[in-house]
Formats: C-alpha cells, sequence, structure tokens
C-alpha cells in the first residue's frame, strides 16, 4: 500500500486569513477522497513542517492534531527536503502558503527536482499562495482533486 505524508506548514504567516482552518478542510478533504475510495487506499500520514518536521500519531477520521493551529516561527527547506529523504516509498502533498524567505523558496523549487520522480506535489493555501511554485505538481486548494487524480494509479 502506498504511503501518503500530509506535510502541512505551520509557519508563521499560515496563522494568517483563516489559512490554518483551510489546511484542516484540506486533510479532511484528502482523507475523504482516499476512505470513500476515489482512489487506491493509501496509508495516510501527517505531519507539521517548520524549522523542522513532525510526525503524527493520527488514524484517519480521527481529529486533526491540535498542533496544525500553532503557527509561528518559520519554514527550513532543509527540514523538508531530509523528512522527504528519509522516508522510503512514500509520496508527499505539501499543504503551504509559500510565505517562505527568498533562500528558502529557491531551495525548495531545486530541491524539488532533485528528489526525483513524482513524489512531492504542492497545494497553495491561501489567497496570497506564491506564485513562485507552478506546473503540473502544484495546485491551489481547488484544483487538489485534480492534483490527486490517477496520481496512487502509476
Amino acid at each position: 500500500m502506498d504511503q501518503l505524508w500530509l506535510v502541512c506548514d505551520v509557519s508563521g504567516s499560515m496563522a494568517e486569513s483563516g489559512k490554518r482552518l483551510v489546511t484542516r478542510g484540506v486533510v479532511r478533504q484528502v482523507e475523504q477522497y482516499f476512505r470513500f475510495g476515489y482512489a487506491n487506499p493509501v496509508d495516510l500520514r501527517i505531519a507539521t513542517w517548520r524549522t523542522e518536521v513532525k510526525a503524527y500519531r493520527w488514524q484517519v477520521d480521527d481529529e486533526v492534531p491540535v498542533e496544525l493551529f500553532d503557527c509561528h516561527g518559520s519554514s527550513s527547506s532543509d527540514a523538508l527536503f531530509s523528512f522527504i529523504k528519509q522516508q522510503h516509498n512514500s509520496k508527499f502533498l505539501v499543504l503551504t502558503d509559500g510565505g517562505w524567505s527568498g533562500e528558502c523558496g529557491r531551495s525548495i523549487r531545486l530541491e524539488g527536482k532533485s528528489v526525483g520522480g513524482d513524489i512531492v506535489r504542492f497545494v497553495k493555501i491561501g489567497h496570497d499562495g506564491t506564485t513562485a511554485l507552478k506546473g503540473q505538481k502544484v495546485a491551489d486548494v481547488d484544483g487538489l482533486l485534480v492534483l490527486l487524480d490517477g496520481w496512487f494509479e502509476e
């Protein structure tokens, strides 16, 4: 069974404009997408990300970890890609507003290309989502289901 990590940005910029609640809604939508059989079943996992990535015990149908609502600090591309490289045979859906420093944003674009394959996709949260993230592996919340469609049938 494929494993999908929902990596939720909890940096300070995610505290604005209800982004924490949108992130919770996206987590629920992804969970229901798989639970209701719109794609092959996956082992769904959840993690928060800022200067480090922290994984949580989470079962489908559980409420999201309360730490998803504790947004502060900044994001680290090194932490994100270190976590991704440690997880074998997994895919990653990163939920973020892209409110990163210039260097972090550049690093994410470069590292995203270096991990190989189609294992990392991004969902832009909020109306101020970065325009630096572009391409087939990036969607806003409205395009989430298109982003997921067929990803686990490959």
